[in-house]
């Protein structure tokens, strides 16, 4: 924390120098650090957690988790069918290499409601009826 916050004293505050004490003075904690970090980018941030080798990542905005280089680098991404045309979606993330993943198309709006209430014990009088 001493080299994230750049506050040598607070390793020595009695309010936080035990887990146990960090935990009961959480929120006065809290506002230390959130006080720091909203002065600092979160280019500086990311540094100075990845200096401390504390474990981090970015929250990303949606476009940003499209775009994300490692989904690219993996080639994470495979084109399905829906009723308005193909989209992208992700492969499931744990795929044995070299098998290609099974990626049909997205279901249409109803498509296996009979299949699904007659596996559940609905009979088709009933299912039909709604």
């Amino acid at each position: 924390m001493r080299m994230v916050l750049e506050q040598q004293e607070i390793a020595l505050d009695p309010r936080f120098n035990l887990n146990h004490k960090r935990i009961h003075n959480l929120k006065e904690l809290e506002k230390i650090i959130n006080d720091k970090l909203l002065t600092l980018t979160a280019d500086e941030i990311m540094g100075r957690l990845e200096a401390a080798k504390i474990a981090n990542a970015r929250m990303n905005t949606m476009h940003e988790f499209i775009e994300h280089p490692q989904l690219k680098a993996r080639n994470r991404w495979r084109e399905v069918e829906t009723e308005v045309g193909p989209v992208r979606a992700l492969i499931p993330p744990a795929m044995p290499e070299g098998i290609e993943p099974v990626m049909k198309p997205v279901p249409r709006l109803g498509e296996h409601n009979e299949l699904i209430l007659a596996e559940i014990g609905r009979s088709k009088s009933v299912i039909n009826k709604g």
